[in-house]
């Protein structure tokens, strides 16, 4: 970037001409010519008018055969279906004399077809629960005191906002919950059961 810089300046402030700064910064003419004429590098070159050339991509002589083999495999079970690979070993076999390209294309090729073929549209609805709103549950616990196992009825809270970490509970139905840090729920709730 510099050497056109200063290629730009040699033309612009000192007054060279471009044969002078040839010999100066040893490039070719057409090169300096086009440093000077181009004012910013960083342009995005527009690939539009590849679709709308004159000549046939080389992958349009196989393309319907592909969509089609693609779309019957839509029907086929998901282990039966055309790998990039079986499909460019079955253009080989079976249509040779139309296969003028590599497999590296017709991977592409595929890889985008199928893209546009199995797309899903999934959809989703947001759920939303304000701060403070809770969903009481009822479970069993297998209780343990002395050796002695005793299941309980324990009701289960999980807050919106913050993550129950631990719950403590007695054989006398009383509960405690311990939430993180980053809770907006006291640190302990104690729920009797009834």
């Amino acid at each position: 970037m510099t050497q056109i810089k200063n290629i730009k300046k040699l033309y612009t402030f000192k007054g060279k001409n471009i044969s002078e700064i040839c010999r100066k910064a040893g490039y070719n003419y057409r090169t300096i010519v086009k440093y000077l004429e181009k004012s910013d590098f960083n342009e995005k070159i527009d690939k539009s008018g590849d679709e709308n050339r004159g000549r046939p991509r080389k992958i349009d002589f196989v393309s319907d055969i592909i969509d089609k083999w693609l779309l019957e495999d839509k029907s086929a079970p998901l282990k039966q279906r055309h790998t990039a690979k079986r499909i460019f070993l079955r253009l080989q076999e079976e249509h040779s004399d139309l296969l003028a390209i590599g497999y590296r294309s017709i991977s592409k090729y595929v890889s985008e077809k199928k893209k546009e073929i199995y797309k899903e549209n999934r959809g989703y609805i947001p759920l939303e629960h304000p701060p403070g709103e809770a969903q009481v549950d009822f479970g069993k616990a297998l209780f343990y005191e002395n050796d002695k196992s005793q299941m309980l009825s324990l009701p289960k809270i999980p807050f919106v906002i913050g993550r129950i970490v631990n719950v403590k509970a007695n054989k006398y139905g009383k509960v405690e919950f311990e939430t993180n840090i980053y809770s907006t729920s006291p640190l302990y709730w104690n729920v009797s059961s009834p």
